[in-house]
């Protein structure tokens, strides 16, 4: 009985935060309410506050299982096999086409890039910490490509790396906001080739 419950209060702590990811991508952070995501979930709102004490810490458990469960593979491919600027391009092209076929996917990333209007500190913190992330990850990933001799003379880990993170950034922002500029399912392989070609010798 007691492990059938933990079981039912773990599936329930998954509905709510599914219910989250909904109701902050449609409403952002300040306009969202508890009582709007305890509905969304069909629980209470005592259910909710057995689970979490206020709505920031529902925004931060939801924005932590979505950096592990969404974001997370797709980062764990760039430490894979493979040459260094070839993992680069799959990992540009593996985003991009996430972004355009699944929902949950553009929910969470918006939601862990731009966060929205009111976001608590601690989230913001948490999205800079992620910026910070994206680019130890592929620096370390273009230092690779420079040691084999693959990176572009002058060009230096960490610039690359910048230029990497905003150019996925602007793309991003670009296919959720702008989707008739930028179309991640058709353009993806373009924009991948040509940041390679520009870090290429």
């Amino acid at each position: 009985m007691v492990r059938r419950t933990a079981v039912e209060a773990a599936q329930t702590r998954r509905d709510l935060l599914d219910a989250a990811l909904e109701v902050f991508g449609a409403c952002g952070y300040a306009r969202a309410t508890l009582g709007q995501i305890a509905d969304h979930a069909g629980v209470t709102r005592g259910a909710l506050y057995h689970h979490f004490a206020d709505k920031a810490d529902v925004y931060d458990a939801l924005l932590r299982r979505e950096a592990d469960e969404v974001a997370g593979p797709l980062m764990a491919a760039l430490l894979g096999d493979g040459l260094p600027l070839q993992r680069l391009r799959d990992f540009i092209v593996a985003y991009c086409k996430a972004l355009a076929r699944d929902a949950r996917f553009r929910r969470a990333v918006e939601l862990l890039l731009f966060g929205g209007p009111g976001t608590p500190a601690p989230a913001q913190a948490r999205t800079r910490r992620g910026y910070q992330a994206w680019l130890h990850t592929f620096e370390d990933l273009l230092a690779q490509a420079r040691d084999r001799g693959n990176l572009r003379q002058g060009i230096t880990p960490q610039a690359a790396a910048r230029t990497v993170v905003a150019a996925t950034v602007g793309a991003t922002t670009t296919a959720l906001h702008a989707p008739e500029a930028f179309s991640p399912a058709d353009d993806a392989d373009a924009l991948a080739d040509i940041l390679i070609a520009g870090l290429t010798p």
